[in-house]
């Protein structure tokens, strides 16, 4: 069964700034951001529960290749929201595992 997928702003512009980062750094680097990105939400779509709950319901995809996860909830039986693209470095569980 494929999920329906919804992207909140707020994830939009994360990964909006990252791919311009990337650019900034590398030609074609954020493209293949971009890419990677997508084919994480075709994932999604299809395997929303293959990942473990971190933090109440939300889930965490991590991108292959990138120092980035996908932060997504499911939020009913068809629906999967992401909430946000987050570099490792500044994500709040790590944050807490490395200064408990």
């Amino acid at each position: 069964m494929k999920y329906l997928l919804e992207v909140k702003g707020e994830a939009l512009k994360d990964i909006e700034w990252v791919v311009e980062w990337y650019e900034m750094q590398q030609t074609e680097l954020g493209r293949r951001f971009y890419a990677m990105v997508l084919d994480n939400f075709k994932y999604l779509i299809l395997f929303p529960l293959s990942q473990q709950k971190k933090y109440k319901e939300n889930r965490e995809l991590l991108l292959e290749k990138f120092p980035y996860v996908i932060v997504y909830r499911v939020v009913s039986p068809s629906s999967v929201i992401v909430l946000a693209v987050v570099h490792c470095k500044h994500h709040p569980s790590k944050r807490k595992m490395k200064h408990p």
